[in-house]
């Protein structure tokens, strides 16, 4: 495979090496891929490739038996075009990268190679946080792909989010068709920490309650869970095969519609600015919350409070549904008398799945 290296963006400002990629991206998806590497993870950054849901169960381009209900490949990688060859020849329903950078060590677990069933990158073990992603997808039953004008619709919310938060001073993101919604992908430099998630969560909180009356109008979510360091995200240039192929849900390719010149991270500032916009939410403990009401209880900070996984959070008029994975040892939360649940009917609809998110 020609060498595609598009991964010299300046990090200070200035032109990048390949000021005109955007033309070449419907010719070879391999330069998507190559692009995409090179803005999410510039200066020979180690990254994690996952394919999930891999179509053969075994193949010279991978180590193991890929089995199971979600059978998941990994590999960790430095070289950009080791990563492309493997991600252009395997069929899977998704095929995705780490959003932030790895730490070095994980090369050892799989160097620049596919494994099936290896263990996937903790949050421990990224190393630096280097992008923020808003990922906007259409509201729909789980495990089809969205038709055209749902697929249109997250365009048109993202123009609004861009262009407001340019209005702002926000630097330029890249623009992704997920192949079902749209992504923007900020640039960010900021350390691994629980302070930089609790920031980046607020950030998205603030985001979604911001723009709800048009995520409402426009029947979307935006996803208030990709905060966590180790978060994936669609590779561009692969398929994006959520159920069968039809004609009013194609797949689709996942593609990059634009791309800055320079990674211009934003400032701290900026992002406390959208964070102090996130509606409080009302502290919990392990005791009944006699006195409080079913709409100010933070669920989701109950669920992570006994180390249970919220899969994704999406705004609905009035609401929102939560899925988490299930874990049958934690006390079920009450207000007053009265199961939680209950006291949420109409409201908030809740739902406990051990999908993957």
């Amino acid at each position: 495979m020609e060498k595609i290296r598009p991964d010299e963006f300046e990090t200070e400002g200035g032109p990048s090496t390949i000021p005109e990629l955007k033309p070449l991206f419907d010719r070879d998806a391999r330069i998507t891929m190559a692009a995409a590497l090179g803005f999410l993870h510039p200066h020979d950054s180690v990254f994690e490739l996952c394919i999930i849901g891999p179509k053969l169960l075994t193949s010279s381009l991978w180590e193991g038996y890929a089995g199971g209900k979600k059978a998941v490949l990994s590999g960790w990688f430095r070289d950009h075009d080791k990563a492309v060859a493997l991600a252009a020849q395997v069929q899977a329903a998704g095929i995705h990268i780490t959003l932030n950078t790895c730490k070095e060590a994980l090369l050892a677990r799989a160097n620049e190679r596919l494994v099936a069933g290896v263990g996937r990158t903790k949050d421990a073990e990224i190393q630096h946080i280097r992008n923020l992603l808003i990922d906007l997808d259409p509201i729909r039953p789980e495990g089809i792909s969205s038709t055209d004008a749902e697929h249109e619709a997250a365009l048109e919310m993202a123009e609004i989010i861009r262009a407001d938060l340019e209005n702002q001073g926000w630097s330029e993101p890249l623009v992704g068709d997920s192949g079902n919604g749209r992504h923007l992908v900020y640039p960010l430099d900021l350390p691994r920490g629980e302070e930089t998630a609790a920031l980046l969560k607020a950030v998205l909180a603030g985001l979604a309650q911001r723009y709800s009356d048009h995520l409402v109008r426009l029947n979307l979510e935006l996803d208030q869970v990709v905060f966590n360091p180790a978060r994936l995200t669609k590779l561009y240039g692969t398929m994006a095969c959520k159920g069968d192929h039809t004609q009013d849900r194609p797949h689709r390719l996942a593609r990059i519609l634009s791309l800055p010149a320079a990674r211009l991270p934003v400032p701290i500032e900026l992002l406390e600015g959208i964070a102090q916009e996130a509606e409080p939410k009302e502290t919990f403990g392990t005791k009944p919350l006699h006195g409080r009401t079913a709409m100010n209880f933070d669920l989701e900070g109950y669920l992570h409070h006994y180390g249970v996984e919220v899969l994704r959070v999406k705004p609905h008029a009035g609401g929102c549904s939560i899925a988490w994975s299930i874990v049958s040892s934690i006390p079920p939360p009450t207000v007053g008398r009265q199961p939680l649940a209950k006291r949420l009917m109409g409201r908030c609809f809740i739902s406990a799945s051990t999908s993957l998110a």
